[in-house]
């Protein structure tokens, strides 16, 4: 899995990667300590993740909820980000339920009948269109049969439609609508460049991931 996003990381232009997972780690504790500091701006961020992973849990529970959001995060992440400490009880009630979870999972659940498939599908027009989504039903399909089961599991609060995109993207239009048009040609720069690099022989069809930039 390292190797897989090293690889990545390599065509998206990111230098100096570690050349294994060990020394990533070794990278990323030396890292954080001189770089990972508490700013307002960290603040303002982790709150408005929070509040919007959230928003669906009624108030009083959402206390409790911020407090189980809050134990998962490692201590240096979570002082930079201004989050409180959560209570000891709720850290080990957490690490209980997942473990819980995590062992009747493995032991009593059967396997999956097939693969869980979450990607956009492309249609005939050539825009990508999502099945799935988590918070917002963005460049979801327009059917009656989405509109059905989104209405009853929103409350009726949303709805597919064109006011989130139910037309499908295309990977050079994601991003803020107003730089739809800008941001194209510097995309169908970056995918030129790296089809470039796995034509020099960085990668072979999707890519050996052996074959590291340099």
């Amino acid at each position: 899995m390292f190797v897989y996003w090293r690889e990545i990381g390599n065509r998206m232009g990111i230098q100096d990667i570690p050349p294994t997972l060990k020394k990533l780690k070794e990278w990323v504790v030396v890292f954080e300590k001189e770089n990972m500091v508490y700013s307002d701006s960290n603040k303002i961020c982790a709150e408005t993740t929070m509040e919007l992973y959230l928003r669906g849990v009624p108030s009083f529970a959402r206390e409790f909820a911020k407090n189980a959001a809050n134990s998962l995060l490692e201590d240096r992440v979570r002082v930079a980000l201004g989050s409180p400490e959560p209570p000891a009880y709720v850290k080990h009630l957490v690490v209980f339920t997942l473990r819980a979870r995590g062992w009747v999972v493995r032991n009593l659940f059967l396997p999956r009948f097939k693969n869980k498939d979450v990607l956009a599908k492309q249609g005939p027009d050539g825009r990508l269109r999502r099945e799935q989504f988590a918070f917002e039903p963005w460049y979801v399909k327009d059917s009656w049969l989405q509109r059905l089961g989104l209405w009853f599991s929103s409350g009726g609060r949303l709805v597919p439609g064109e006011k989130w995109k139910s037309s499908g993207y295309l990977p050079e239009e994601i991003g803020p609508f107003k730089y739809i048009e800008k941001s194209r040609e510097p995309v169908y720069k970056q995918a030129e460049e790296m089809r470039k690099y796995a034509e020099s022989g960085g990668a072979v069809a999707l890519g050996c991931p052996f074959a590291f930039g340099k």
